[in-house]
């Protein structure tokens, strides 16, 4: 409801769920945007609240320990303690602290549990610089993937597909930063966005792979080439999200209908089967580049 507040202003309450979130009190001051009929209040700057939790990892896997403490890292929680029961738990959560959850380190160690905690900066300047990270990763590890390829030298994607890695750690802490409130717009399509991007850096990841485990051979021109279009399509992507004109989109979708074209006739021409896969690999890459579509409208097309 609306309640007067002097002579000749008028006030509202804000939701207890919402102002809690960003610990908002008495006497801070909101950003407030007009748009036709809305009425918008942004949080700002805030420090968001220490969040903390246990978990038992005794008895699990190292898949599922992994994807234990990846959820709670983007979840948002800054403090875990970790109990486990062997050895081998132990060095689990110690590998995946070097290799996935950047940020974290061991605060506590004791006799079968320790805690972690995040020493990370939280808020949306962070987020916008890993974001454009995680792009310009991803463009790298394409560049170097089709460079091995062409020039046979199998043994260095080896060191490509560790770029993956690389772009799993962005991808954590965009996706935690955004479910701790510090992207205070469109966090559900940025959230899209960056789902997407590690998606789109997976299809590489098994590209390295196929490629890692069949060495035999040169790759056909034709796929080559493909190849080729689909990281500059890739590359188009990204110029646009930063750069955005309606122009450059429909350019890009008479470029996807080319792209497409060109996947179909290769389709019924005799292949390997390492070609084959490869192809597969190629046209799912692609489809998840235009993904990237609806959600960088929503974001950079001015209302």
């Amino acid at each position: 409801k609306i309640f007067s507040n002097g002579q000749s202003a008028l006030g509202i309450t804000l939701p207890s769920k919402w102002y809690q979130r960003y610990n908002l009190k008495k006497g801070d001051e909101l950003e407030i945007t007009l748009d036709e009929n809305r009425l918008i209040a942004y949080a700002g700057v805030y420090e968001s609240p220490v969040l903390k939790t246990s978990i038992d990892i005794t008895k699990l896997s190292k898949k599922v320990i992994r994807w234990i403490l990846s959820s709670l890292q983007k979840k948002g929680y800054d403090e875990i303690k970790i109990v486990y029961s062997s050895k081998s738990e132990s060095e689990t959560v110690r590998e995946l602290l070097q290799t996935m959850m950047v940020g974290f380190i061991i605060v506590e160690n004791a006799e079968g549990y320790l805690v972690i905690k995040s020493l990370s900066r939280d808020d949306e300047e962070v987020f916008q610089n890993l974001l454009r990270r995680a792009f310009f990763v991803t463009m790298e590890m394409a560049s170097e993937t089709l460079s091995n390829i062409q020039e046979m030298s199998f043994e260095k994607l080896s060191g490509t597909i560790k770029l993956e890695d690389t772009n799993n750690q962005l991808a954590n802490i965009c996706e935690r930063l955004i479910n701790k409130g510090c992207v205070t717009k469109d966090p559900a399509f940025y959230y899209t966005i960056i789902w997407n991007l590690e998606k789109v850096c997976d299809d590489y990841k098994y590209i390295c792979s196929l490629m890692l485990e069949d060495r035999t051979g040169a790759i056909s021109d034709e796929l080559i080439a493909l190849f080729a279009k689909i990281n500059a399509f890739l590359r188009g992507y990204y110029e646009l999200f930063y750069d955005f004109e309606f122009k450059r989109l429909l350019e890009l979708d008479a470029e996807k209908g080319c792209i497409l074209d060109i996947i179909y006739q290769l389709s019924g021409k005799g292949m390997s089967k390492r070609e084959s896969l490869l192809l597969h690999y190629l046209h799912s890459n692609m489809l998840k580049i235009v993904d990237f579509s609806t959600s960088t409208i929503a974001i950079r097309n001015v209302d």
